[in-house]
């Protein structure tokens, strides 16, 4: 595994010239400015004969398959959901490779220690620590322990006050595991179990998360503007006051504290 930082297209023609690497395949992003980015990379590099190839690891569908009748995309999740379950299962996963081939070389890194991912001045992650362990098999095992979840999610998931989700949020996040895995694991889960009477609305969650990406996808003025201009004009507060005391926790209300 070798680490860089910098700007994207520059240290990938530098890994390229000093490996004589020949093809750069990556996983797609859906934010307005990752497609910008891979976009600008793909054809820097097309250009100077590298072939170039991304492919779907984060959605159980890919946002230009999902469209409303007259070819446009959803605004609202309930047609969004029902026109991508119309669509069947998503595909199973691929198979985890029986081998991996790596090149040998003396490339420079940054070592991982330098990134300063972990937080020491102060140390806020502490409770973080004891919630999740970053990586995929805890992602894994946080699925395989899944179905007593699934039992009350319908109900519960909504309970603040409870331990009711999946915490799998992260991981998904990070591509520890997919949103396909999830998806599989819960329909093993339920064929295990002969039924679970909160999976369909655990899974109806995963559409959730893939409704995020398709609006970031067909809408990339989202970042920075709502979807409906309406909103453009709320009358937001502007007290310093009650921002400091959200930021400090002292706004008096328990769960927002």
């Amino acid at each position: 595994l070798l680490l860089r930082r910098g700007e994207s297209l520059a240290e990938l023609r530098a890994l390229i010239e000093a490996s004589g690497a020949r093809a750069v395949y990556w996983n797609r992003q859906y934010e307005p400015a990752a497609i910008a980015r891979d976009t600008r990379v793909k054809q820097a590099l097309r250009e100077h004969g590298v072939h170039c190839e991304s492919s779907n690891a984060a959605l159980l569908f890919e946002p230009w398959t999902v469209a409303n009748k007259q070819g446009q995309p959803f605004r609202v999740f309930t047609p969004f959901w029902k026109a991508s379950t119309a669509l069947g299962e998503p595909a199973m996963p691929l198979p985890v490779p029986a081998s991996l081939s790596f090149a040998r070389h003396d490339l420079p890194a940054n070592p991982l220690e330098s990134f300063d991912l972990l937080p020491t001045r102060p140390d806020w992650a502490g409770g973080l620590r004891k919630t999740w362990a970053p990586g995929e098999p805890n992602a894994l095992q946080l699925l395989d322990d899944l179905e007593p979840t699934l039992s009350g999610y319908a109900d519960h998931r909504d309970r603040p006050d409870l331990d009711a989700t999946s915490r799998l949020s992260p991981h998904l996040h990070f591509g520890e595991i997919s949103s396909r895995q999830v998806w599989q694991g819960v329909r093993r889960l339920q064929a295990q179990a002969g039924g679970l009477a909160g999976a369909e609305a655990f899974l109806r969650q995963l559409y959730w998360r893939e409704f995020s990406a398709y609006l970031l996808f067909h809408f990339p003025h989202l970042p920075s503007s709502p979807l409906r201009p309406e909103f453009q004009h709320f009358p937001w507060s502007d007290s310093e006051e009650h921002l400091r005391a959200w930021q400090q926790g002292k706004t008096g209300f328990p769960i927002v504290d």
